[in-house]
């Protein structure tokens, strides 16, 4: 509640907002972009980070979580303060119609760090760390960039 009220108050005075896995945690997201649009100057910056519903970790997840433990309250993610986890598409129409343009779409963490670990069921706890360099360059081509288990978006102020 805290943001709502100091970002009501802050009306045209930001150049550039940075929202990185802040999204997802809120209740109330129109009203909260909404807030965020009339913090913002015309032509401000927009980076925003959030988890993606259609990566292969949600997915793999979500089977594990909901369906193989019974566990209906899991919305995403170790966290459990999400809210809500946004697919590409949710997400772009809740930015745009706040009046924001889209000026990047980067896909993040798009082969799954610990995916050694899910092929061998848990049985070898090896994280592949190099595969970040592979994962930054292929995450800015479409469609690949809308299947990474996070989002990195840059908007602009229209």
């Amino acid at each position: 509640m805290f943001f709502y009220l100091y970002l009501s108050r802050c009306i045209n005075r930001y150049d550039c907002i940075l929202l990185k896995d802040i999204i997802e945690h809120m209740p109330y997201d129109l009203r909260f972009v909404k807030c965020i649009t009339r913090s913002a100057k015309r032509g401000s910056l927009l980076l925003l980070t959030t988890p993606n519903a259609l990566s292969l970790s949600h997915i793999i997840g979500y089977l594990y979580n909901r369906l193989y433990l019974k566990n209906h309250e899991w919305v995403g993610g170790a966290d459990r303060t999400h809210v809500r986890i946004y697919t590409p598409n949710v997400l772009s129409r809740l930015v745009m119609c706040h009046g924001f343009k889209l000026l990047k779409w980067h896909s993040i963490g798009l082969i799954p760090e610990d995916i050694l670990c899910w092929l061998t069921l848990f049985r070898w706890e090896k994280h592949l760390n190099r595969i970040n360099a592979i994962d930054w360059h292929f995450g800015s081509y479409f469609p690949l960039n809308r299947i990474g288990a996070g989002m990195l978006t840059l908007w602009k102020l229209s």
